[in-house]
């Protein structure tokens, strides 16, 4: 039986749904799971789930000193590719530290999707994987 969960989106605003539909609008076809890290990345993927027309999973990592609810990560791969979801990249820190998770996992990510990025500005990939910034500052 196929089972179709409906989210109340009443509580997010209308800027977050903005974004998570230009997240979605950049969402490769073949990408059925969002990799994040921390509050930011959670948020976006959680809107971009409630907003999204087909089947989205979502691999939420644990910063390393967040021990509530859950030591390692919570929710589920899917069966297609893996896309990394993040608000903004700066150092590339939180993208390198989902890029060893998934490697834990034996998993790899397709994509990086930010909606800003700083050091540098032109970058289009990031550790060999296809990086999309949605503002081009």
């Amino acid at each position: 039986m196929n089972h179709r969960v409906i989210y109340n989106n009443s509580f997010y605003g209308q800027e977050l749904k903005e974004w998570a539909k230009e997240y979605l609008n950049h969402l490769p076809p073949e990408v059925d799971t969002l990799a994040t890290r921390g509050s930011s990345g959670c948020t976006i993927a959680s809107a971009m789930l409630v907003l999204s027309n087909r089947p989205l999973y979502h691999k939420q990592f644990r910063k390393e000193n967040e021990k509530a609810h859950a030591s390692y990560s919570v929710g589920h791969y899917g069966y297609g590719k893996i896309v990394i979801v993040d608000d903004f990249m700066d150092t590339g820190e939180t993208i390198n530290k989902i890029i060893e998770n998934l490697a834990h996992d034996n998993h790899k990510a397709t994509c990086i999707i930010v909606s800003h990025q700083f050091n540098p500005l032109s970058r289009t990939e990031f550790n060999g994987i296809p990086l999309i910034c949605l503002v081009k500052i």
